[in-house]
């Protein structure tokens, strides 16, 4: 499906860059040990998961040691700084699939799947269900699969892409245009904070406020373009670290639903901090942080 559904997001987000880092046979506990790196190599802003197939057929694995290398794969790419969406494994009807052993080791390690999902706060997207929920007019689920009954056939492959893009129209993406602008007392327009690094800075100016003019400093941002629905939106959260202190973590500043700024009137202490956002859906999830502010 790799090759399908960077076709789908170059189409709607332009040039992307769509790696495939499975691996064919794996175990998630294979997976686990990789995943570092994965994080080296490639750099992701966002990892797709969908594993666990291979160990369902293993019974010397457990479900919920599966279930445990999985969370711990979105643990991973969280403390990252990486978007991790995990989806649930499709239905198989071959051999192992039409067994009631493994038929019940693929339902609980994807019902597993869904609540590391819910209490981890990353988007789900549910393979299996959407599978299995073909419609018969379309042929059903056996339509998707290939002579195997396991694998995806072609047309299997363009709806597994198609559902991962559903599921990823939804992110949460990072705001765009994050800036840091100052509000002189002698101008009716924000003046954007010069600091080009192969320009020399402004030399700071003490004005005295003028009371009849806005002064201070602002923060602002939009919604991410690639957010269909900003409806589905309920805030971002917004994270800095000292100006002095590059090399600092973000930390959780304040949480914004509307309008879209953080405004500070007087002699203002934004400016002596990067600012960073990240966009919180309406169920919990939130997005990755955006590049520091601009100022």
């Amino acid at each position: 499906y790799i090759p399908r559904l960077n076709d789908l997001l170059n189409t709607s987000y332009g040039s992307q860059r769509l790696i495939n880092e499975g691996f064919g046979g794996e175990v998630t506990a294979e997976g686990l040990v990789r995943i570092d790196k994965v994080f080296i190599a490639d750099l992701p802003r966002y990892l797709l998961i969908m594993e666990g197939t291979n160990d369902v057929v293993f019974t010397d694995i457990t479900i919920p040691s599966a279930a445990f290398n999985l969370q711990e794969m979105v643990r991973k790419c969280l403390a990252a700084g990486v978007f991790p969406a995990i989806a649930t494994i499709i239905p198989r009807f071959d051999w192992w699939g039409t067994q009631s052993l493994y038929q019940t080791r693929i339902l609980t390690l994807n019902s597993r799947i869904r609540q590391i999902a819910s209490d981890l706060a990353v988007p789900l997207v549910d393979m299996y269900a959407a599978f299995s929920s073909y419609p018969a007019s379309g042929g059903g689920v056996l339509s998707l699969l290939s002579k195997d009954l396991k694998h995806p056939g072609d047309k299997g492959y363009q709806f597994m892409a198609e559902t991962w893009f559903s599921g990823i129209r939804a992110f949460p993406f990072p705001p765009a245009n994050a800036s840091l602008i100052t509000l002189s007392p002698q101008r009716t327009s924000p003046d954007r904070v010069w600091a080009r690094p192969e320009a020399a800075p402004r030399t700071p100016r003490t004005v005295p406020a003028d009371p009849r003019q806005p002064f201070g400093t602002v923060l602002t941002w939009a919604h991410s373009p690639k957010i269909l629905d900003p409806a589905q939106i309920r805030g971002y959260r917004v994270y800095r670290r000292p100006l002095s202190d590059p090399a600092a973590a973000f930390e959780l500043f304040m949480f914004v639903e509307s309008p879209l700024e953080v405004r500070e009137k007087g002699s203002s202490s934004l400016g002596r901090y990067d600012f960073a956002l990240a966009a919180v859906r309406k169920d919990g999830i939130e997005g990755p942080l955006s590049e520091p502010a601009a100022r």
